[in-house]
């Protein structure tokens, strides 16, 4: 596609978008977003690859990823090259990446789906057993399936909620992920039901920074229950 349009592309360089793309859905969109209102740049990224953040970036919860640290290490550096094509040429749509790679699941990996979609203790005791037998790239795509079937419904079905918490507390490369994807969802989606485990997953990824944070702001979005949020997912004075 590019060498059609007469545009030449590092190869290196699309090889470590497209790893995050795969990888890390969730800080792949928000490094297009920074990128593009910064005509290519992101020095946000640029601080991240030299392990310079600081606590107000807007990519903060990468920097103790391990993952992400191994990522940021690949050569060649990219935050001072222009992304512009490089995204144009990798960006898709969330539910086409989801519907092609869920077909082509193992089928150990999509009998785990299948397990922690039954919302049963049972189901999630088999899935849980089999985590070791699938790749970490399935293990992310797994997590996305249930994230997925979670947005897919006007209100969060808790069931699967915990499914997908405890899944996601289940491997620790996974631990960011999920603390990106619930800082996506509003407070008004979150009933009382889901706080205890949104808490145990807190507790047990040693996350109590990043989830408190993310639960003062739910607790301005939900009018039924801030107190509850607050009380059990607020750290006063921090960690």
């Amino acid at each position: 596609m590019a060498s059609y349009k007469n545009i030449v592309l590092d190869r290196k360089v699309l090889a470590k978008i497209m790893l995050l793309e795969y990888f890390k859905s969730g800080l792949y969109k928000k490094i297009a977003e920074l990128q593009d209102t910064g005509n290519g740049f992101s020095e946000e990224l640029k601080l991240l690859e030299t392990n310079t953040l600081d606590e107000t970036s807007e990519l903060k919860i990468w920097k103790d990823d391990n993952w992400v640290k191994d990522w940021c290490n690949i050569s060649p550096k990219i935050g001072e090259v222009d992304l512009r094509p490089y995204f144009y040429f990798t960006r898709s749509s969330i539910s086409e990446k989801l519907n092609t790679s869920t077909e082509k699941l193992s089928p150990t990996a999509k009998n785990i789906i299948e397990n922690l979609m039954k919302k049963t203790k049972a189901g999630r005791t088999n899935a849980l057993k089999k985590g070791a037998e699938v790749s970490d790239y399935e293990s992310i795509e797994i997590l996305d399936a249930l994230f997925e079937q979670m947005q897919s419904e006007t209100s969060i079905d808790k069931g699967i909620m915990q499914s997908y918490l405890m899944w996601g507390q289940n491997k620790k490369f996974l631990h960011s992920n999920v603390v990106n994807d619930l800082s996506s969802l509003t407070g008004d989606k979150i009933s009382m039901s889901m706080i205890p485990f949104i808490k145990d997953f807190m507790e047990k990824t040693s996350k109590e920074s990043e989830i408190s944070e993310i639960a003062e702001k739910w607790c301005k979005e939900n009018a039924s229950s801030p107190e509850t949020i607050k009380k059990e997912l607020v750290i006063e004075g921090g960690v």
